[in-house]
This record gives structure tokens, sequence and C-alpha cells, in this order.
């Protein structure tokens, strides 16, 4: 599902937890510096309240993401938005 996110979001950056499988960080957060789209993940572990999204690292401001320390290649990050934060676009 493709899912439209405001500039000056608030999100919670990724961090590896069990069954290196990503969760939302309890600690680091960023805002989403510009109007994106971004792709809702069909993964668990966000609560009732925060969906993961993957979204261009390019709309983050912040410098430091996980994906791009581990892959420098890396186009895409995903973050956890809280739910009432997304407007839909398409499924």
């Amino acid at each position: 599902m493709t899912v439209f996110i405001k500039g000056g979001t608030k999100c919670m950056l990724s961090v590896i937890g069990h069954y290196n499988f990503f969760y939302p960080s309890q600690t680091k957060s960023a805002n989403v510096s510009h109007d994106v789209e971004g792709e809702a993940m069909s993964w668990t572990g966000g609560g009732d309240n925060l969906s993961p999204i993957k979204i261009p690292i390019e709309a983050l401001d912040v410098d430091f993401v996980l994906s791009k320390r581990d892959n420098p290649e890396a186009t895409n990050a995903v973050v956890w938005i809280e739910k009432s934060s997304l407007d839909k676009i398409s499924d």
C-alpha cells in the first residue's frame, strides 16, 4: 500500500531486535524533512499505534540511518510512523 507522509512528521528509526527483525526504536527518532510517498510494510512489531513505512533516506532529517551504515548504497529506510499521521494513496 502506498501512503503519503507530510513533511515534519515524527518517526521512530528502526533497530534490529529478536531474530534480526526490525522494530521501532524507543529512543531514536527523526522527522520527515519534506512531503513524501512511502510504502507500508506488512510487518508486525509496532503495536497498535505505529506502522512500518519504507521511505527514501533523503526524506529524513538525520545524518545517521541504520540501513545507510550497514549498506552505503541503500536508498531507502524503514521508519515507524503513527498510523493517524498516514494518508492512504493506493493499495
